[in-house]
């Protein structure tokens, strides 16, 4: 069997079939665009918000300030509750609760307090975003060996500045042609959609029964810490040692 050098490029060298970890780097990076193209909502909604619902320049600024604040608060809880229940879970509650917030915001023009009612499904967009980076960082420790983790570092951390190059554009058009309100249920229909997508696809190493035991073998012994179980690291500690044959019924 080949080695492959730890300079080497991502996945160079690779037999065919062995690229389970490139979807998974694919999802996380996917989970990251989302969120911050969500945050990203109020931003092009605004001038159509401020008009429609009368809101001033002041209480504006307090609805951009919403969800930075929460979300800072939120991250050592959000790390807490990733080590906790495991990454998997942790970002599937996360993108379907944030999904529904941005989802919802589009109905605030039937409230009786609109302004109050955004600044509240901004806290919530903040704290449910949180747990991404803890978690999609926890993720990238058992699917990626050291000597990958780099370039799967950055590919995950572009998804930031590819998200408003992408959707931006999307949520101008939306804005211009049906209104508003519809970047806001465009943009939460696709969260809630991807969800769906994640619950069915995603798993950790070792409970993945489409993760080739050659695949789990390389990366495992270049230093992916495979062991991370979607319990938290209670589980590693109790898992007995296990063979390749055992690990693909997990």
């Amino acid at each position: 069997m080949s080695a492959l050098q730890p300079d080497s490029p991502l996945g160079a060298g690779r037999p065919s079939g062995r690229r389970r970890r490139f979807l998974v780097l694919a999802m996380i990076t996917a989970v990251l665009a989302i969120s911050t193209g969500d945050r990203a909502t109020l931003s092009v909604a605004a001038p159509g918000l401020a008009h429609d619902l009368h809101i001033d320049k002041i209480q504006m600024g307090w609805l951009f300030s919403a969800f930075s604040w929460s979300y800072f608060l939120a991250q050592i809880p959000a790390g807490f509750l990733v080590d906790r229940v495991g990454a998997r879970l942790a970002i599937l509650f996360a993108v379907l609760g944030w999904s529904l917030a941005t989802f919802l915001t589009a109905g605030v023009g039937y409230l009786a307090a609109p302004v109050l009612a955004i600044y509240v499904l901004r806290v919530l967009l903040g704290i449910l975003e949180a747990p991404v980076t803890p978690g999609c960082a926890r993720i990238m420790a058992g699917w990626f060996p050291s000597d990958e983790r780099g370039v799967a570092g950055a590919i995950f951390n572009s998804a930031q500045y590819l998200s408003l190059a992408v959707f931006t554009p999307l949520m101008g058009l939306l804005f211009h042609y049906a209104g508003w309100h519809h970047i806001f249920t465009v943009m939460g229909a696709m969260g809630l959609a991807f969800g769906v997508f994640w619950l069915i696809e995603y798993q950790s190493p070792r409970r993945d029964k489409r993760l080739s035991s050659q695949e789990l073998d390389e990366i495992t012994a270049r230093g992916a810490l495979t062991e991370l179980g979607e319990s938290g690291p209670r589980e590693a500690k109790i898992r007995p040692p296990v063979g390749p044959t055992i690990l693909r019924l997990l």
